[in-house]
């Protein structure tokens, strides 16, 4: 059985991780309001927690983000739940959609060239284990 707050939400928390997402974006309020069919005056009062958010304000204003509605809610604790990403998976994302096309397609290169050495490494020093008996 859950405790009774663990449903508890935190608005000023939700404003603050809303803010320092659009922030971190370098988005514009203006920009994000408009992404989330508000006034930028309601945002701003969701990003400082005086105002609370409703349902479709928050369904807007995540996937404006693009971020998890648990997310914006819980913090990093609702993210565990989302069954379909990670939190490595998020930052990936996070850093991706903070780039341009051609900073992205640089990125996920180096990803791949990386991931490919450390593979070949692990698999290496594997091989090299079995065959030293360790």
């Amino acid at each position: 059985m859950r405790p009774e707050n663990q449903h508890i939400i935190d608005y000023i928390s939700m404003g603050v991780r809303i803010r320092d997402e659009r922030l971190r974006r370098r988005i514009v309020p203006k920009e994000l309001a408009d992404k989330s069919n508000i006034s930028v005056s309601a945002l701003n009062e969701i990003e400082r927690g005086v105002r609370r958010a409703g349902l479709t304000n928050l369904v807007l204003i995540a996937s404006a983000l693009d971020l998890s509605i648990d997310y914006l809610l819980y913090g990093k604790m609702g993210q565990a739940e989302n069954a379909d990403e990670n939190e490595n998976e998020m930052k990936i994302k996070r850093i991706l959609n903070a780039c341009t096309q051609e900073e992205q397609t640089a990125i996920i290169q180096v990803a791949e060239v990386t991931a490919k050495a450390l593979i070949a490494n692990r698999m290496g020093l594997s091989a090299r284990h079995s065959r030293n008996g360790n």
